[in-house]
């Protein structure tokens, strides 16, 4: 298993309890785990694996769909030097309180894709330094990659 997914292998067994799948999906290894524990999870990635480089923080609305939670946040993690590797953490979200604590502490390039996540989805990434509107003006009211965001808008555009 160490070879075909090293950065769960590598993970102590306290951390490992805390992954709920592990999947090869077209060539990248995708780690998911819920909410409250993806904070330890990507500490560990980053101090003690040394992925050093945060590719993307994103997010999937699952709206009517049969799955664990209604979001999935999902970051891109990469370790660059001798011993390269690629994988992606898939975070579990509900939707009544639809927050996670930032990883800018972390990776300084969570800031955009945080704050863009955020601006999209309405999902709040607690101790993040900026989490302005990015993409749609700073009163519009609504987060239009929501799955319940109506097609036609909301009367936005006259």
């Amino acid at each position: 298993m160490s070879e075909q997914y090293p950065a769960h292998a590598a993970l102590p067994s306290s951390l490992q309890k805390l992954i709920l799948e592990t999947i090869e999906h077209q060539g990248q290894t995708q780690l998911s785990c819920k909410a409250p524990d993806h904070r330890s999870l990507l500490e560990n990635f980053r101090h003690q694996q040394d992925y050093d480089f945060l590719v993307d923080v994103t997010a999937i609305d699952y709206l009517g769909k049969d799955t664990l939670e209604r979001f999935e946040v999902v970051y891109v993690l990469r370790r660059l030097g001798a011993h390269p590797d690629q994988f992606r953490l898939h975070v579990w979200l509900g939707e009544s309180d639809p927050t996670l604590s930032s990883v800018v502490d972390l990776w300084d390039s969570a800031r955009w894709g945080e704050r863009e996540t955020h601006d999209m989805f309405g999902i709040v990434f607690e101790g993040n330094p900026d989490l302005r509107r990015l993409l749609m003006p700073e009163d519009f009211p609504a987060f239009p990659l929501l799955k319940d965001y109506p097609l036609t808008g909301r009367g936005e555009r006259r």
